[in-house]
């Protein structure tokens, strides 16, 4: 709560023109929110003292559709670069991924090499953090993080964990560890999540679940494997409250599948609701496939 007051409090006082981040509208700010109603705060951010509001609203780039909450603050423009890179995009088509990382390498603000934090790297981080009195730690990309569980587990630390299919980091480690990660981090009683991030992961993120399923083929369970893209990861981003499982009072976002959800042989979606409103499945791909299909079947 005193972190939300101080938040408003430091935004009425430097008086922003123009409120910037990356997928502003679809995380940073739904999780605001969300924290906010939590801990009974008024997020009053407008020039005039008005709170942050919202309302559903669409936005079509290129061939993709995008549906989300807009934000809107008296006195004060929002922008999302997540939609201003995609914008520019539309021409080039040049990005290798609309996420941030690849959006900042791609326009020289960000350095090309990628920094994964080694077994003594992740112990001395979190030392450092309990030092300072942080009272949440999460690791990204925890390639090293089951070997030092034990610290982890102790501290309750979270582990969002890099993507599965993927290359070992190092040449004499075994070649199917990656996909064995989410395994050896469960038996030893870490809870984690999985990742889409890196390369192409705008269009990749369809495959976060066939992820899941790969966790599944090298040891972990069907329910684990589910929890962790799903309430493990709601609750490690800290807004399972809202999202993560079907409960009464949460939003009714879900999906369902004809048959295995996590497996690519059989997952075949039937429907699909975001905030308890259905989302339309069918796209161009399905309609040429409709079409062609009737016409050489004759």
């Amino acid at each position: 709560r005193a972190v939300l007051e101080k938040f408003v409090a430091l935004v009425r006082e430097r008086d922003p023109d123009v409120i910037e981040g990356h997928n502003i509208f679809r995380f940073d700010l739904p999780y605001l929110e969300t924290r906010a109603r939590k801990h009974k705060v008024k997020l009053e951010f407008g020039r005039d003292g008005g709170v942050l509001k919202s309302h559903p609203s669409r936005l079509q780039i290129a061939e993709r559709l995008i549906q989300y909450r807009k934000y809107e603050i008296h006195g004060r423009h929002i922008v999302d670069t997540l939609f201003l890179v995609q914008f520019h995009d539309v021409g080039a088509r040049e990005l290798e991924s609309f996420g941030l990382k690849a959006a900042a390498r791609h326009f020289g603000v960000a350095e090309d090499d990628r920094v994964e934090l080694g077994a003594r790297e992740i112990t001395e981080a979190v030392q450092f953090a309990k030092a300072e009195d942080v009272v949440r730690i999460v690791i990204v990309g925890g390639y090293d993080a089951w070997r030092v569980a034990d610290l982890l587990r102790e501290n309750k630390v979270d582990v969002i964990l890099q993507r599965l299919h993927s290359l070992p980091m190092r040449p004499e480690d075994d070649i199917d560890l990656p996909y064995r990660l989410p395994t050896l981090l469960k038996e030893r009683g870490v809870r984690f999540c999985l990742d889409h991030a890196g390369n192409m992961e705008a269009m990749g993120l369809r495959n976060l679940p066939f992820v899941a399923g790969t966790a599944i083929a090298y040891g972990l369970s069907p329910e684990d494997a589910l929890r962790a893209i799903t309430l493990d990861a709601a609750a490690i981003l800290g807004i399972d409250e809202r999202l993560g499982s079907l409960s009464v009072g949460k939003d009714a976002t879900l999906i369902v599948s004809r048959g295995d959800a996590l497996d690519m042989r059989g997952n075949d979606l039937s429907l699909a609701f975001i905030q308890g409103r259905r989302i339309v499945l069918d796209d161009h791909q399905k309609q040429l496939y409709r079409q062609y299909t009737g016409r050489y079947a004759k």
